[in-house]
C-alpha cells in the first residue's frame, strides 16, 4: 500500500532535477546573447568619434564618398560649434590657398604677360591675407583650417591636365567666380561680424579684392589690366 506514494515521490524528484526552461529564462538567455553581440559589434565598428575643437563628430573610415569636412569650430562660441566668423575664416583661408595654387599652376604654363602678372599678384596678396588672418584667429582662440573643398581639389586636378588656352580660360573663370564670392562675403563680415578684429580685417582687404575681380574681368575681356 506504500508503493504508489513512493513512486510519485521519485517522479517529483526527477522533475526537479531536470526543470523545463521557462519563457522568462529563455528571454534572459536571448538578452545575454544580444549584449555580447552588441559588445562585439562595438569593438569592430569602423566608425570613430573625432573630436575637433571640443566637438565630437562621427567619421567613417571610407572617405571616398565623404562630404567636405572643413572644421569651423569656435571654442569661444557659447552653445554653438559653428559661427559665421569661424566659417568666414575657414573659407577665406581655403580660398586663398586655392587662389595661390591655381596661380602657381599658371606660372608654370602660361607665357601671357597679363596672366603671369595677375597670377603673381594673387600669390603675393593672398599669402599676406592668409598670414594676417591666421594671426587674428590665433589671438581670438579660434580653431580654423585652410583645407580645400572637394570641388577646389577637383579644379586643381583638372587644371593639371590642361595647357594653353583651355587652361587660361578655366583659370580666369575660376578667378572671377572666387573673387565675386569673396567681395560679397568680405562686405558682409565688415558690416555684421561680432568681432571688431574681423570687421576691421574684412574692411581693410575689401578694396583689394574688388580690384582683383576687375583685373580678372579685364583679362577675360582682353583689356589691359589696371595696376595695383
Amino acid at each position: 500500500m506504500y508503493k504508489l506514494p513512493i513512486f510519485c515521490a521519485l517522479a517529483l524528484l526527477g522533475a526537479c532535477a531536470n526543470p523545463t526552461t521557462s519563457a522568462d529564462d529563455t528571454d534572459k538567455g536571448k538578452g545575454s546573447q544580444q549584449d555580447l553581440a552588441g559588445a562585439a559589434t562595438g569593438a569592430t565598428d569602423s566608425t570613430d568619434a573625432t573630436v575637433i575643437g571640443g566637438t565630437a563628430e562621427a567619421s567613417g573610415t571610407d572617405g571616398l564618398n565623404a562630404p567636405d569636412q572643413r572644421p569651423a569650430e569656435d571654442p569661444k562660441a557659447p552653445g554653438a560649434a559653428v559661427t559665421p566668423d569661424a566659417n568666414f575664416a575657414n573659407n577665406t583661408l581655403a580660398d586663398g590657398t586655392f587662389e595661390i595654387q591655381m596661380a602657381q599652376r599658371m606660372l608654370k604654363d602660361s607665357k601671357d604677360a597679363n596672366v603671369r602678372q595677375f597670377a603673381q599678384q594673387m600669390i603675393t596678396d593672398h599669402t599676406k591675407v592668409g598670414d594676417e588672418l591666421r594671426q587674428i584667429t590665433k589671438a581670438e582662440g579660434m580653431n580654423v583650417t585652410d583645407r580645400l573643398t572637394n570641388e577646389q581639389t577637383g579644379v586643381l586636378n583638372q587644371m593639371e591636365k590642361l595647357t594653353g588656352k583651355p587652361l587660361q580660360t578655366m583659370y580666369i573663370t575660376k578667378a572671377i567666380e572666387g573673387h565675386e564670392a569673396a567681395v560679397s562675403t568680405f562686405a558682409t563680415i565688415a558690416e555684421t561680424s561680432s568681432r571688431p578684429t574681423f570687421k576691421t580685417f574684412a574692411a581693410k582687404h575689401l578694396p583689394a579684392l574688388k580690384m582683383h575681380l576687375q583685373m580678372a574681368k579685364d583679362m577675360q575681356a582682353g583689356k589691359p589690366m589696371m595696376k595695383m
